[in-house]
Parts: structure tokens; sequence; C-alpha cells
């Protein structure tokens, strides 16, 4: 393998682990919804940034009501 070769699949590789890390690093954070909508056993989400996201009524706390605000943590969500 000449050395062109070899920087550019080390400079490939370096890349991958930084998109990696960034992509784990972003995904965890917690995020905070609105209940907009419940359709039977489907909640409709809305994010602060407006992104919509149906989510079982399952996986919700009990309680949950339509206006309520719920915060995605640890992959678990809770009434705030």
């Amino acid at each position: 393998m000449n050395f062109k070769k070899w920087v550019g699949f080390y400079l490939e590789s370096v890349i991958i682990v930084l998109l990696t890390f960034y992509i784990r690093s972003t995904a965890m954070n917690p995020i905070e919804y609105i209940v907009k909508q419940i359709n039977g056993d489907y909640a409709v989400l809305v994010s602060a940034q407006g992104i919509e996201n149906t989510v079982a009524m399952a996986l919700l706390p009990p309680e949950t009501d339509e206006g309520m605000r719920l915060l995605w943590q640890n992959f678990e969500y809770t009434i705030v």
C-alpha cells in the first residue's frame, strides 16, 4: 500500500470514529415533548423544534393526557 492510500484510509477511519462519537453524544440528550394528540393506543408528541413523534401509549406514564409536557431521557418518558 502506498503512502497516499494509507493516509486516505487513516483519515477515513478517523472521520468514522469522530462521527460515531458525535452521534452517540447527541443521541442521548434529554428531549422535552408536548402531547399534541392521543389516538387510541398512540400519542402524537411534538418537540420544541416542531418535530412530531408518534409513540405507543404503553411507553408513556399512565396518567399522560393531551397538553402535558413529557421528558424523554434514558429511554423512558416522565411527566415534567
